[in-house]
């Protein structure tokens, strides 16, 4: 499932960077991500717009996840992002 050709869809360093922390949780973030399109087509806008605030939103994530395993990565992904994409417009 996981190769460069998803990375490559990130524009910049820090925005692979960040997807790569987020694939290093294993099967609960790659579940997430490839079972649902709209997290992944919102994750790149995301990347694209702001790089490095998508970084430290993934690193959020990432030990929050750590944290609990339990934790609800799609909600916060889902919900962060969107705020933030709404905020900018």
């Amino acid at each position: 499932m996981w190769s460069n050709t998803i990375l490559n869809e990130f524009p910049t360093f820090t925005s692979q960077y960040a997807m790569e922390l987020l694939h290093s949780l294993g099967s609960k973030f790659d579940k997430i991500y490839f079972s649902n399109e709209n997290l992944q087509s919102i994750m790149l806008d995301f990347a694209k717009r702001d790089d490095h605030c998508f970084y430290h939103l993934a690193s959020h994530a990432y030990w929050k996840l750590r944290r609990n395993q339990q934790y609800d990565l799609l909600e916060f992904l889902s919900f962060s992002i969107t705020c933030l994409l709404e905020i900018e417009t």
